[in-house]
C-alpha cells in the first residue's frame, strides 16, 4: 500500500462484539487493497477492544484508537483526525459491505469523474435494508438518475435534499478528506450525544457537505447492508425536551443555510420537509400532545413557509383550508405510511 491510501474507512465501535466479525469479513474480502481502516473504540465494556486489537495484528492496514466514551460524533471525529486517505467512509459497526467489489467500483467511479478542472467531493451510493427481527432484505431506491452527475452544485443540492434516505445519512457517502478539512466540517458532538428522533448529527453533517460541495456523483448500486432494529430502541429522553432541542437545532441550521449563499439556499426545501415530518414523529413516538405540536409549528413557520418542496406545499395548503388539527391527522397517517417501509 502506498503512503497515502485512496480510502480511509472510519468505524466507531461501542459494545459491538456481536457484529464485528461480519463487518470485518466484508472489509477483508474487498478486491481493492488501497485502503486503511480506522477503528475507534469509544469506551466499550464488552470484548470489542480485544477483537479490534486481534484484527489489527493480522492486517497492517488496520488502526485501532481507544478513547473514553464520547458518543458517535466524537468517535467519528477522532477517527477522521487519524485518517490519511484521499477519501473517507464513515461506516457503522453493525452494518457491512454488500460484496467484495464495492470499494473497487466506487474508486473507479470517482477516478472516472476526476479531471484537471474538478474532482468529486462526494459520492452517494445506494444500500439495502436488513431487518434483524425478520431477516428480510429490501433494497433502498432513490429518485436519482445518471443525469445527477452532470448537474451544477446548486442543482445537485436542490435534488439531493429532497431525497429523504439519500440525504439524511452519513454512511451512504464517500467524501474527499481535504474537502472536509478545507471547509472545517466535522460531526456535531452535542447532537451525537442526544438520542432524538431527528438523528441530528448525520443530518447536520449532510447540510454542511452539500452547502460547500462543488461536485457530487451518484453510484447506482447497493454498497452496504443497513441493519435495522425494532422501533423505539434509541428513544431515551423525554419527548418535550427532545422536541425543544430539535427546534433549537433546526432554527440554527436554517439561519446557517440562509447565510451561506444560493447553493446552500437550495437545501431549504428539504429542510422544511424534514422539519415537519420529524415534528410529527415526536408526537407519534414520544407522545408530544397535538396542541403543543401545532403551537410549535406555528411559532417556527419561517422554516416551512413559502417553501417550494411539493410535499410541504401540500401540507401548508391543507393547513390553510382545513386547519392544523385536521392537517395534523393527515400528517400522522403519512408519517406512519413512511415508517412501514422502515420497520417491520
Amino acid at each position: 500500500m502506498k503512503d497515502k491510501p485512496f480510502l480511509s474507512v472510519i468505524v466507531p465501535v461501542y459494545n459491538s462484539e456481536r457484529f464485528l466479525d461480519k463487518l470485518m469479513d466484508s472489509i477483508s474480502r474487498q478486491t481493492m487493497s488501497d485502503f486503511e481502516v480506522v477503528f475507534v473504540n469509544d469506551g466499550s465494556t464488552d470484548s470489542s477492544p480485544g477483537m479490534l486489537e486481534a484484527y489489527s495484528k493480522k492486517d497492517f492496514r488496520l488502526k485501532v484508537i481507544h478513547k473514553e466514551n464520547g458518543g458517535l460524533s466524537s468517535a467519528r471525529n477522532a477517527g477522521f483526525k487519524a485518517a490519511i486517505g484521499e477519501y473517507v467512509h464513515f461506516l457503522d459497526s453493525d452494518d457491512w459491505l454488500s460484496n467484495e467489489e464495492v470499494y473497487q467500483k466506487i474508486k473507479e467511479k470517482i477516478v472516472c469523474h476526476t479531471n484537471e478542472e474538478s474532482v468529486p467531493d462526494i459520492l452517494i451510493f445506494r444500500f439495502d435494508r436488513f431487518y434483524e427481527n425478520t431477516g428480510q432484505v429490501t433494497p433502498e431506491q432513490y429518485n436519482l438518475t445518471a443525469e445527477f452527475d452532470s448537474l451544477s452544485p446548486a442543482e445537485q443540492s436542490s435534488v439531493i435534499s429532497r431525497e429523504r434516505s439519500a440525504f439524511t445519512l452519513a454512511w451512504n457517502k464517500i467524501v474527499r478528506r481535504e474537502f472536509l478539512i478545507e471547509n472545517n466540517i466535522e460531526f456535531d458532538i452535542k447532537l451525537g450525544r442526544t438520542k432524538t428522533v431527528g438523528g441530528g448529527e448525520d443530518n447536520a453533517w449532510n447540510y454542511d457537505i452539500f452547502s460547500f460541495s462543488k461536485k457530487a456523483v451518484y453510484f447506482d448500486e447497493p454498497a452496504l447492508m443497513w441493519r435495522l432494529y425494532r422501533r423505539g430502541a434509541i428513544i431515551t429522553i423525554p419527548g418535550l425536551d427532545a422536541m425543544s432541542a430539535f427546534i433549537v437545532y433546526m432554527n440554527d441550521l436554517y439561519n446557517k443555510l440562509i447565510g451561506r449563499g444560493p447553493v446552500a439556499a437550495n437545501l431549504l426545501p428539504g429542510l422544511a420537509y424534514y422539519f415537519l415530518l420529524t415534528m410529527v414523529a415526536y408526537s407519534i413516538d414520544l407522545g408530544v400532545p397535538k396542541s403543543i405540536f401545532i403551537r410549535a409549528i406555528k411559532e417556527n413557520k419561517k422554516i416551512w413557509q413559502n417553501n417550494s418542496h411539493p410535499r410541504v406545499k401540500q401540507m401548508t395548503m391543507a393547513a390553510r383550508f382545513l386547519g392544523w388539527p385536521i392537517t395534523f391527522k393527515m400528517l400522522v397517517r403519512y408519517q406512519r405510511h413512511l415508517e412501514e417501509k422502515e420497520v417491520i
